[in-house]
């Protein structure tokens, strides 16, 4: 693993960037959410169970949800797991909007975190 860290124009240390699976997140030990928490920007992308019902109906592929009633199992996971997302160090919400809006949203909140000026470009 490279552990030389990226300096920000204004001489801050600029974390890793890193995408996790949400599950993978909620599920982890805490001794890995420490260290996500001391190392990176942790990003919770917030969505709420008429949004994510939505989506399962366009897709098949999620392996905890296929029981007799998945969005039954859906809102049971969400009970249990929106406390752990929540420890997230900023919180975009999900919606139906491009992907582009939430890119934008996500690097501001960042930047954000990071007392960084976001350029537009």
């Amino acid at each position: 693993m490279n552990n030389k860290r990226e300096m920000t124009p204004n001489g801050k240390e600029r974390p890793a960037l890193s995408c996790a699976n949400s599950s993978h997140l909620a599920t982890s030990r805490c001794v890995t959410r420490a260290t996500i928490g001391g190392k990176a920007v942790s990003v919770w992308l917030k969505a709420d169970l008429d949004v994510l019902t939505k989506r399962l109906r366009r897709r098949n592929d999620r392996p905890l949800l296929k029981t007799e009633d998945p969005i039954e199992t859906l809102s049971k996971l969400l009970v249990v797991r929106d406390p752990i997302y929540a420890e997230a160090d900023v919180t975009v919400i999900s919606r139906d909007v491009t992907h582009d809006v939430i890119v934008d949203e996500i690097v501001a909140a960042v930047c954000g975190k990071l007392d960084i000026a976001v350029q537009s470009g």
